[in-house]
């Protein structure tokens, strides 16, 4: 049973990060959205509760979400990421290579496809509880 968790979504194309915060809000997760890799560290530095899941673009100006999802992930561990990308993961130099805690979705992407794969992460993390 999937609760409510907090995500950090962060795209440097602001209608991709609106749309995927309206749809996991719509979901019942507080959301935090953020531009890029340095306003998200910023964000996660001032939340109140801990970051459950990031959902970021792999491609971005600056820190690319591959970095910034390393960065996030040693400081929260158990922290899930879905990757949001139009180019695929081979934008990195892991190439299309996922740790157990990533997953990735392909833009565009609908809502009931991001739901479903937030509610696989969240599950497999309680599971692994």
């Amino acid at each position: 049973m999937l609760s409510s968790v907090n995500v950090l979504v962060v795209d440097d194309d602001p209608a991709v990060r609106a749309y995927a915060a309206d749809v996991l809000r719509g979901g019942g997760h507080t959301v935090i959205e953020a531009g890029n890799g340095a306003e998200a560290l910023a964000a996660n530095g001032s939340l109140a509760e801990p970051l459950g899941l990031l959902v970021t673009d792999i491609d971005m100006p600056g820190m690319d979400g591959r970095t910034l999802a390393g960065i996030l992930a040693a400081r929260r561990p158990g922290l899930k990421v879905i990757y949001i990308s139009g180019r695929g993961l081979g934008v990195t130099d892991r190439g299309g290579r996922l740790e157990d805690w990533e997953s990735f979705l392909g833009k565009p992407f609908g809502p009931s496809q991001l739901h479903q794969m937030v509610r696989d992460l969240m599950d497999e993390a309680e599971r692994s509880r």
